[in-house]
């Protein structure tokens, strides 16, 4: 046998080789789905993936991500069949660990692997009732809640609002703006006067509702807007920009959102939850449980504990008639929170 037979036999080995080292390795790293309740190029999902690849990093795990688009479909019917969609991946990939993000993606997908003895549950961003996924009785699931600052943000509001200002609270009516109204109305708003917490469901409504604000109220409290619908579709979702743009443009009262999106989408200013934070704490869950081979179990829950400021120069200093403050500029500045 010439050389040149002997060189292609051997090139031909190699790759056999190669291939099923690759194959080997696929099979045998640790599977990670991470869930997304929304879609791929919305902010907040976005920064929880930066806040995982932060802590993952270059680790030699198999991460696959899903989304499943339930914030600009929010039908009950579009929901669903997003769920029974990823519990299809789900029992196809068999993932070690899946990180769950956002409360749909609990309600419709991870509830029904609760107790599963194959699969650890990590969620995030979940700001609804723990007890209702079934949560309180598993024994694979841990995570994060996404719990909003009202502390800090009433802390930032005394130093840039008057005393004695009135606030409006106004959100879509999705599940997790009936969770946050839930809260809203509880929390300790001295020195201010909190009026009302407001869910429309339409962007009729939503404008009524903004104008009925002028002469009663100072301040607009806004959450969520991303399941407005359209008065003539209602199977059609306003796109979100657009309805903040509409406010800002409809209002002479001061905005203050609790995300980053708001600010993103034409809003004021946010002191808002951290999704680096709501990002980075299941990751970090997850290498625990594949490096340090520690359960599930002995991984206690935990709450938010982050918050990030973003702030539009130009909205802020016309409807205040002053500089932006230096730490919230710096603060802003240095997550790329800063809009000109």
């Amino acid at each position: 046998m010439n050389r040149k037979k002997i060189s292609n036999i051997l090139r031909f080995l190699f790759l056999i080789c190669a291939g099923v080292y690759i194959v080997h390795a696929n099979l045998t790293q640790p599977r990670i789905l991470v869930l997304h309740s929304y879609y791929t190029n919305f902010s907040w999902d976005t920064d929880m993936d930066i806040g995982i690849q932060r802590v993952i990093g270059d680790r030699p795990y198999n991460i696959r991500y899903h989304y499943m688009d339930t914030k600009r479909n929010p039908s009950e019917i579009f929901k669903e069949k997003a769920g029974i969609r990823a519990r299809a991946v789900i029992k196809d990939w068999n993932p070690n660990i899946i990180i769950a993000l956002d409360d749909n993606a609990q309600q419709y997908v991870s509830k029904y692997f609760i107790n599963d003895p194959n699969i650890n549950i990590l969620y995030a961003g979940v700001n609804g009732d723990l007890s209702k996924y079934g949560f309180d009785k598993a024994n694979n699931v841990s995570g994060i809640t996404e719990d909003l600052p009202w502390a800090a943000a009433n802390s930032y509001l005394k130093k840039i609002f008057p005393a004695g200002s009135r606030l409006l609270h106004i959100s879509d009516d999705s599940p997790s703006s009936k969770a946050i109204h839930d809260e809203i109305v509880k929390v300790d708003w001295t020195p201010f006067k909190f009026l009302d917490s407001i869910q429309v469901h339409n962007f009729a409504q939503w404008k009524q509702a903004v104008k009925n604000s002028e002469g009663k109220a100072d301040v607009l409290l806004i959450t969520h807007y991303h399941t407005i619908r359209d008065p003539q579709n209602k199977d059609k979702v306003i796109e979100s920009a657009s309805i903040i743009k509409w406010t800002e443009a409809n209002t002479s009262l001061l905005t203050m959102g609790f995300w980053g999106f708001f600010v993103a989408d034409g809003g004021m200013l946010s002191i808002g939850l951290s999704p680096f934070e709501q990002g980075e704490e299941p990751a970090k869950m997850a290498v625990q449980i594949i490096e340090n081979s520690v359960s599930i179990n002995e991984i206690k829950p935990i709450k938010a504990r982050m918050y990030v400021i973003h702030v539009r120069k130009s909205a802020f200093e016309k409807r205040l008639g002053k500089k932006v403050p230096v730490d919230i500029e710096a603060f802003a500045r240095a997550i790329d929170g800063y809009y000109d």
